[in-house]
This record gives structure tokens, C-alpha cells and sequence, in this order.
């Protein structure tokens, strides 16, 4: 079996099945005549974007994503996959993967209970957005896997070294280093998390919180950790091409999130590196992370349990460092891209026969 994410799109084209998406669930495999789009409008959705299926299928008008994979492989010197008829079929790739409600409009009525053969979800959270659908009889419980996204195992390892980011940032001195690395935006919960911060540099003045990413929220989120006195406290990032050089430097790796999550990439790849995590109860978190065992999962939009899990593994460091060899183990043997390839193909077998 593959093992990288190039690799497991060139197994499924030798195989002769539909491309193989790792980081865009949900998605919808649908047969050619199915009531759904055609092989030709789907491929001029990938020559073209969106915009000609957007305005029919609010879903399908996302697998903008597509292209983007496609273009990917081309890059790396491997075989796209052939957007073809086949017994299969071909899949449709959404860039929805968010615990956000699934419009209950005509479009989507149309593609989840007429068009699709079977849809995979990034998460048993996600399944709570198709709730109308499923109360509907529009989609059935026999309709629906769930396959959580892989993290990239060539990338995110125990092996990162953190020295080069570490002198680039200049550290010397800083302890504990925490990290969220996050878009800026609403949903992430960084306010929340500086809130705890305030309660950590209580107990720990030369804590410092670096936060990697980029979003409209930026300025907002630097005027407030001025504002709350935590201006030495918070290094903005900015986006970064090496996350896990930035996740390898982290004593606590922390996800604040208060919505939008399904199935954390941040919150694998942060295992993948056994750093000890925290993060909130927000989509698939509990899914992932075994409390108390491979991480600390805390209500959402909670300054006080935030800070209390972070100081729970920054004082007690034996416990941190052995949760974080558990995460590692964990996410290893439940989120390879081999296992989300081999999970896929048989849902793919199954729907052949």
C-alpha cells in the first residue's frame, strides 16, 4: 500500500478507480447518469473552477479543490488520474470539511437524496449537519461512512529537528513555548486562548504563545494582545512553509477552536511530532484524541479550563512527554494515508459489486 499522499493517488489511478482526496471531505461518489453532473461538466469544473456547477449544486460548486490536487500531481512527475465513465464512476471532491450545517435548499435536496450513491464524512461530528436530511429520509444511515482525513506521515514525524527554527525565532530563555497553528478567524478561538495565556504567564512569565497562520482577524488579534499586555507574550507567524519545524519547537501544541472543525489536520500532525496537545470539544476532537491519554480536550470558549490543561502538562512534564508518545503511537496506527486509501477503496469495492 501507498504510503504518501502523491502515492495513494497514483495506487487508486492504477487501480482504476476515482482520484482519492485526503484533505477535502466530505465527498460524494456518484455514477455518470445519475442525475447528478456529467463526466463533461465535471471536467470542465476542473479546467475551469467552480462557477459553472456553483450556480445548480451549492456541494458540488466546491470541488474547486480538485483542480488544485490535479495540477499537484503534474508537479511531482505523477499520473493524474482520467476523468472517465467506468463502472465506478467518478467522485466528487467538496471543500467543506467543517461541522457547519448543510443548506436544506432545493439544490442540496436534489444531490443528497437523488444524485449521490454514498457520502463520506470527515467525521461522526459532520453527520450532525445532515440532520434535516437524514430526518428527511433523504439520505439513510447505510448511505454514509465515515473516514476521517490523513495526516502526511513523510512530513510530520518524531524526527523533525527544531534547531533551525529555533534560531531563526530566537527562543533562548523562552519557556514553556505553546503554539497554535490556525487561519485567523472566528472559529479558531484565539482570543480565548489569550485569555489563558494571561492565567499561564500568572505562574509563568517567560511563557510565550506563537501563533502561525494568516486570516482577516490579524490586526484585531494583535491590537487585543497589546491591549491584554501580552505584546512580548505573542509572536504572530505569519504563514510558514515549514509547520513542522514550528510544531517540533511547541512544549504544548493547543487547538482553541469553537467551531468549524471536523477532523483537525493540526491536531494529527502535532501527534505525528508526540507533542502533547490540548484542544477543544469542538467537531471530531474527541474522535482523534483519547482524553487524558493521547492529549486534553476542554470545552470550547473557556479561558479557565484552557489555562489549566496547559499548566497540567507544563508542570508535570514526565506525564506531557508520555502523552505525547502515546499521540504519536495513536496517530500512526489511525490516520496513515495507507489506512485512508485502504478505507476508501473499500467503500469504492463495495459500491461496485
Amino acid at each position: 500500500m501507498p504510503e504518501s499522499t502523491f502515492d495513494v493517488y497514483a495506487y487508486a489511478r492504477r487501480l482504476i478507480l476515482p482520484s482519492l482526496a485526503l484533505q477535502s471531505h466530505p465527498f460524494v461518489i456518484q455514477r455518470p447518469g445519475a442525475g447528478g453532473t456529467s463526466s463533461t461538466a465535471w471536467k470542465m469544473t476542473v479546467e475551469r473552477g467552480p462557477s459553472l456547477l456553483v450556480r445548480f449544486f451549492s456541494d458540488i460548486g466546491r470541488a474547486r479543490r480538485s483542480a488544485s490536487a490535479l495540477k499537484h500531481l503534474e508537479r511531482h512527475d505523477l499520473p493524474a488520474p482520467r476523468l472517465k465513465h467506468s463502472d465506478l464512476g467518478f467522485m466528487n471532491r467538496f471543500a467543506r470539511h467543517n461541522t457547519k450545517p448543510v443548506r436544506f435548499n432545493a439544490a442540496n435536496r436534489h444531490l443528497y437524496g437523488r444524485s449521490i450513491d454514498h457520502l463520506i464524512l470527515v467525521s461522526e461530528s459532520v453527520r450532525e449537519s445532515f440532520r434535516p436530511f437524514l430526518e428527511a429520509g433523504l439520505l439513510t444511515g447505510e448511505k454514509i461512512s465515515v473516514i476521517h482525513s490523513a495526516y502526511r506521515a513523510e512530513i510530520f514525524h518524531d524526527g523533525v529537528s527544531s534547531d533551525r527554527a529555533r534560531r531563526e525565532l530566537r527562543l533562548e530563555g523562552r519557556h514553556p513555548i505553546l503554539g497554535v497553528l490556525a487561519r485567523l478567524v472566528e472559529d479558531k478561538g484565539h482570543t480565548y486562548l489569550f485569555q489563558a495565556l494571561e492565567k499561564v504567564r500568572a505562574r509563568h512569565p517567560s511563557a510565550l504563545l506563537l501563533v502561525a497562520g494568516l486570516g482577516p482577524l490579524e490586526s484585531r488579534l494583535r491590537a487585543e494582545a497589546e491591549r491584554r499586555g501580552l505584546g512580548d507574550a505573542v509572536r504572530f507567524l505569519g504563514f510558514r512553509d515549514d509547520p513542522a519545524e514550528i510544531t517540533a519547537l511547541l512544549d504544548v501544541a493547543i487547538l482553541p477552536s469553537v467551531g468549524c472543525d471536523a477532523s483537525s489536520a493540526s491536531i494529527k500532525e502535532a501527534m505525528a511530532m508526540a507533542r502533547p496537545v490540548v484542544a477543544t470539544d469542538v467537531g471530531g476532537a474527541r474522535e482523534i484524541l483519547d482524553d487524558g491519554v493521547t492529549g486534553l480536550v476542554v470545552p470550547p470558549a473557556d479561558p479557565s479550563a484552557l489555562a489549566a490543561a496547559i499548566l497540567s502538562l507544563v508542570e508535570e512534564a514526565t506525564r506531557a512527554r508520555e502523552m505525547g508518545a502515546r499521540a504519536r503511537a495513536s496517530v500512526t496506527s489511525r490516520f496513515g494515508a495507507h489506512l485512508l486509501a485502504g478505507s476508501e477503496l473499500a467503500v469504492y469495492e463495495r459500491l461496485r459489486r
